[in-house]
């Protein structure tokens, strides 16, 4: 299709062949998309935007999956450390003939029971938070889990497996207890493996880590990407929906909008950043082969360049005084660097418009480089040309001094009035257009903090109840070292080691984690945030601080104790 029905058009226009065409490095083609992943996957040109990301649908499902694991893992050491309680009634049961296989059964069933209470909770806040998690990422979600069978039985698996992933080790455990060591007192319940317990610590602060460091770099990035100068000024400025209503008239608007007090200066354009430009061929008139350069052209008006804010490095922008500038062109440097430019002011590149045909467009002026699209991308080779009459939506841009805004935009709309009365007054502000670009990645960024707390609200139950486990275990040594005059202080630093270092530990496995989890999400940003090593150290150190309230607390409570009350414990 290719070479049947634009093979004709490139010999038309450019006077050579497709095939020549091609040899030379270009191409045309056709790519067909799945409609059904659009949405998620994007497409490779013209995006209807803000697209989703299958990458974050990813990420969101790693995440609620980890939370899960930490609290299965909170409920194994919480039910080991407990087991003490319920060390004699297995003794007695398995004195009375109770078999080991019938305990798991009847442990794993407390632990299904558990389970499905909270599954029922779960079911009912899920109904409950669906409107405000619809309000929050901006989608209408609907929850089907009952109507139809697919739902229930998912439900049902989801129960069984929580449940007897969090309850097979106690049920274990529990099962395995000698009668004869139970009842004689010389058993101690609740004992763990060290190794078992710290490793399953040590699993729970490293997902708190990385989902802490991962918030703190999305966190940082959004900033960025929202604060970062574009390379014009996109403050204080309004864009004016189809100006081009009135095109014949477009000159007298602009001097009756620059006789508003609050109007500082006011261009059109048929493109502005934010949309899409036209992507169209050039050539270099110094190069000899004539070699095809794609430049992201957008047709503006003789002010549009100064309203929108753009800084000029060399040249001159577009003037009244000069007739020619019909034909004049502003390049910014990427544009320069593509066509391999040295000292373009001054100099022409050539539009084809027939065979053997084009037009010679003079550059005047070289601009700094600025972004026309989201910063997922790198900045583009872009060229400002002059645009003839109507034809196309257009956009008046209209740049504010900033004093009494909504006065101002009241009598711009006055004087739209005056010129068209059935065309709508439409306007934004430059800014919001422009974070919408980035509306995914604030719906992403507060998602993640969500995660965040519930992760660290998760993590913090399990260390109190290690902590609290711990403390209760060594209540007769506490009571000991406070005879022999130890102070709350001794006790705590003797308490914390532990815990101190399994953090520490976990700090070191989530570091690498994160760096190259955080560096496979930024690769979607051509404009990336520097990560800093703090980030990573405050982290540890949030972690950290919730450890040692816990601790001290517990401690604190513990060492308070009347040191004959801990030695009298049987």
């Amino acid at each position: 299709m290719v070479t049947k029905y634009v093979g004709p058009q490139i010999q038309q226009i450019l006077g050579y062949s497709i095939d020549d065409f091609r040899k030379a490095g270009n191409d045309y083609g056709y790519a067909l998309e799945p409609l059904k992943d659009l949405h998620l996957k994007g497409a490779p040109q013209y995006n209807p935007e803000p697209l989703g990301s299958l990458t974050t649908v990813y990420i969101f499902a790693v995440i609620a999956f980890l939370i899960l694991i930490v609290a299965i893992i909170n409920y194994v050491n919480l039910a080991t450390a407990k087991s003490a309680g319920r060390a004699k009634e297995v003794g007695v049961k398995k004195v009375a003939g109770a078999y080991k296989s019938g305990l798991i059964i009847q442990f794993l069933g407390e632990s299904v029971l558990i389970v499905t209470v909270a599954a029922i909770l779960a079911v009912v806040l899920v109904y409950a938070l669906t409107p405000s998690f619809n309000q929050l990422i901006g989608k209408t979600l609907t929850v089907n889990i009952f109507k139809n069978i697919a739902g229930v039985v998912s439900l049902i698996a989801l129960i069984l497996f929580v449940g007897i992933s969090a309850g097979f080790y106690p049920a274990f455990v529990l099962a395995s207890y000698n009668p004869v060591e139970v009842l004689k007192g010389t058993l101690n319940p609740g004992s763990m493996s060290k190794k078992l317990r710290g490793l399953l610590v040590v699993f729970q602060f490293t997902v708190s880590i990385v989902i802490i460091i991962g918030s703190i770099i999305v966190y940082n990035q959004l900033n960025y990407v929202t604060k970062k100068d574009l390379g014009f000024k996109k403050e204080n400025l309004i864009i004016i929906r189809r100006p081009d209503a009135f095109f014949r008239q477009l000159e007298s608007f602009r001097d009756q909008l620059l006789q508003i007090p609050g109007v500082e200066k006011v261009g059109f354009s048929r493109q502005i950043p934010g949309t899409d430009f036209n992507n169209n061929a050039f050539f270099n008139d110094e190069d000899p082969e004539k070699k095809t350069y794609l430049l992201q052209e957008a047709f503006v008006s003789l002010d549009f360049p100064q309203a929108l804010g753009v800084q000029l490095l060399e040249g001159r922008f577009f003037s009244r005084e000069y007739s020619t500038d019909s034909s004049a062109v502003l390049l910014n440097e990427a544009a320069v660097k593509s066509l391999g430019l040295k000292d373009p002011v001054g100099k022409f590149i050539l539009q084809p418009r027939g065979p053997q045909q084009f037009k010679k467009f003079k550059i005047i002026g070289i601009m700094k480089d600025f972004n026309i699209t989201s910063m997922h991308k790198a900045i583009d080779p872009v060229c400002f040309a002059i645009m003839d009459g109507g034809g196309g939506d257009q956009f008046a841009t209209v740049r504010l001094t900033g004093n009494n805004v909504s006065a101002t935009i009241k009598a711009i709309e006055d004087k739209w009035q005056n010129f068209s009365a059935q065309q709508p007054f439409q306007y934004d502000f430059f800014t919001d257009t422009w974070n919408h670009l980035y509306v995914s990645e604030m719906k992403t960024g507060k998602i993640f903090i969500l995660f965040s707390v519930l992760a660290i609200f998760i993590a913090c139950l399990g260390l109190i109840g290690l902590i609290t486990y711990i403390t209760n275990k060594r209540t007769r040594e506490i009571g000991i070292r406070k005879t022999y005059g130890a102070s709350i202080q001794i006790v705590l630093g003797l308490l914390s080691k532990e815990v101190v270092y399994l953090i520490l530990i976990s700090s070191l496995l989530a570091y690498p984690l994160a760096y190259f989890g955080s560096k496979y999400w930024l690769e979607g940003f051509a404009s990336r945030v520097r990560i800093s090593p703090f980030i990573y150290v405050f982290a540890t150190l949030i972690v950290l601080a919730i450890g040692w309230l816990s601790i001290s607390y517990q401690t604190i409570k513990a060492a308070s104790n009347n040191p004959a009350n801990a030695l009298r414990i049987q």
